[in-house]
């Protein structure tokens, strides 16, 4: 619950600015977030296979996600 207050508030910040879409980045390996963000209803816009290349994360993938700011 908590997840889904904090990221409705930052839904109502953006649409308050005029933001027409919400963007994220979640790693390739945080499945619980990516099933999160997708019940939210992000969709699959994009992926880096360099982002985390010199960091403890270093083999994950940089998955982007988005959804229309309602």
């Amino acid at each position: 619950g908590v997840g889904r207050e904090l990221m409705e508030r930052a839904v109502g910040f953006a649409r308050e600015r005029g933001a027409g879409h919400i963007w994220l980045e979640v790693t390739n390996v945080n499945a619980p977030a990516i099933h999160a963000y997708r019940r939210m209803g992000f969709a699959f816009c994009g992926l880096d296979t360099a982002l985390y290349h010199g960091t403890e994360s270093e083999g994950e993938h940089a998955l982007y996600m988005s959804m229309p700011c309602p």
